[in-house]
């Protein structure tokens, strides 16, 4: 299976998100911020991620985009 790391501030478009995903066979990995992310990363390096480049700062989502 797919491991996804999915990195969204906002709740209900990380839920939505993660639910398409999982119905198309995908398993997923959810953080509310940049610096869970980054913490999810480094325990296990996922297969893709998928970062909302507008995540509030510290750190921002291109941080992590360009930090990894």
């Amino acid at each position: 299976m797919t491991d996804v790391l999915l990195i969204e501030d906002d709740p209900l478009l990380r839920e939505a998100t993660q639910l398409s995903l999982e119905l198309h066979g995908y398993g997923v990995r959810t953080a509310s911020d940049g610096h869970a992310g980054l913490a999810l990363f480094h325990d296990r390096a996922p297969d893709v991620t998928v970062v909302d480049v507008m995540l509030p700062p510290a750190p921002s989502g291109w941080t992590l985009v360009f930090s990894t």
